[in-house]
């Protein structure tokens, strides 16, 4: 009976870790406006944002809160603005100040 042969890699995968901003870096970015050079969940590609906050993200870390542009009315009823928060990964990738 012939025995199977199993191969084992020997290299160990080490995933990038996500980079995040340092409060220095958050707190310069508030009241930037940027846009999305990609579509995002329920914010079509191209539309405008503004960082509304900083969020302590644990570790020395902080994340941003982008603000959308969007219309923000149904059946004439104002609605809370719709908002996304990014790492500094993110925010380089999917993001353009302006």
């Amino acid at each position: 009976m012939e025995q199977a042969t199993q191969t084992t890699s020997t290299t160990l995968f080490h995933p990038l870790e996500t980079r995040y901003f340092t409060h220095a870096e958050a707190v310069v970015k508030l009241g930037k406006t940027v846009k999305n050079k990609i579509p995002l969940s329920g914010v079509p590609e191209g539309t405008r944002g503004t960082v509304a906050a900083v969020s302590y993200a644990g570790n020395l870390r902080y994340e941003l809160e982008v603000q959308w542009h969007l219309p923000h009315r149904r059946f004439g009823m104002k609605l809370k603005p719709l908002s996304d928060w990014f790492t500094r990964d993110e925010y380089e990738d999917f993001l353009l100040e302006i």
